[in-house]
């Protein structure tokens, strides 16, 4: 894709969560190329950040982009397995339909979650994970 990715390490500095590495690079990796993927020409920026407050037990990351419109009735659908939007599917867009779904699998075995966190203009996910100690 012809898409510049923005990453805000500083947000993200000094957090450490639960759960493993190698899953949660899946789920970056399903969520960084379904935002190149469904960017509009597949160009723009795709950018990723975290917020989370001392005396949170969480930590939120944002991934956004201008990407296709997710319509109000399918907010929950295209995290099922098999579900896509329907500007997707229009847009002949090749796609599966398991990447949101297993992104949420993986974000529920270690008690976090994924939501859809803004539709369009930018559409933006956020991923919450639980916080833990230090190393």
């Amino acid at each position: 894709y012809d898409s510049r990715l923005v990453i805000d390490h500083d947000s993200m500095r000094g957090s450490f969560i639960h759960g493993r590495r190698e899953l949660y690079n899946m789920v970056l990796y399903a969520l960084i190329d379904n935002a190149g993927k469904y960017q509009y020409f597949e160009a723009g920026d795709i950018k990723i950040w975290a917020a989370t407050k001392p005396s949170s037990e969480v930590l939120e990351l944002y991934v956004e982009n201008q990407g296709l419109e997710i319509l109000k009735e399918e907010e929950q659908s295209i995290f099922e397995n098999d579900g896509r939007g329907l500007m997707a599917t229009s847009s002949k867009i090749d796609g599966s339909g398991i990447g949101l779904w297993l992104c949420s699998e993986i974000m529920k075995k270690y008690g976090g979650s994924i939501e859809l966190d803004n539709r369009f203009e930018p559409v933006r996910f956020k991923l919450t994970f639980k916080k833990r100690g230090r190393a």
